[in-house]
């Protein structure tokens, strides 16, 4: 928990560093705006209860077959709840907060970002109910360890922009390389 509460406060952090306070501020309302999307987190926590369950029971085809199915659909619901908030971002902006208009470009990466936040809600519960917590560790050390070697270059070149860019970029390679371990995992149970 105290990486993922880093990984949530690394991007202001690194900005304030990098960029002036008003940059701060666009990202800052871009990112809490669009983290309304994840109102999928009641569904994490309901998910670990219900793979630590199907693991003590050794009910490894329920246990796949779950992980799957919530994941591709929090995804989907993750990719409307993404749209609607970008509909109702562009209209915020339009009439009433025209002074964040720059905020705009970075709105889409940002997009991109929590919608694989939404298809990878399913990861971590899984490999906690698997009891395979030391993946889960350090694949996110390496996710923000990239993140902060990419924000570094790209924040010079790009602003918040390029911070954006990196957060996505580290969360694709890290929910994608979790996502090729938690499947190996399964594969190894259901071998046994």
């Amino acid at each position: 928990e105290n990486i993922i509460k880093l990984n949530d406060n690394l991007p202001i952090i690194l900005l304030g560093i990098f960029v002036l306070p008003k940059d701060v501020g666009y990202f800052k309302l871009g990112y809490s705006i669009m983290g309304l999307s994840i109102l999928l987190e009641p569904i994490s926590r309901n998910l670990l209860i219900k793979l630590r369950q199907l693991k003590a029971i050794q009910d490894i085809k329920g246990l796949s077959n779950t992980f799957y199915k919530v994941s591709l659909y929090a995804g989907i619901i993750s990719i409307v709840l993404v749209a609607i908030i970008v509909i109702i971002y562009h209209f915020l902006i339009y009439f009433l907060l025209r002074d964040y208009e720059l905020s705009l470009k970075i709105i889409y990466l940002l997009a991109i970002y929590f919608c694989l936040a939404g298809f990878g809600i399913g990861l971590s519960p899984i490999l906690r109910a698997l009891e395979r917590l030391d993946i889960e560790i350090k694949i996110n050390a390496l996710g923000i360890l990239i993140f902060i070697v990419l924000s570094l270059f790209l924040i010079k070149k790009l602003g918040i922009s390029g911070l954006t860019l990196a957060l996505v970029i580290s969360s694709l390679f890290t929910k994608f390389v979790m996502y090729i371990s938690v499947k190996n995992q399964l594969n190894k149970l259901k071998t046994l």
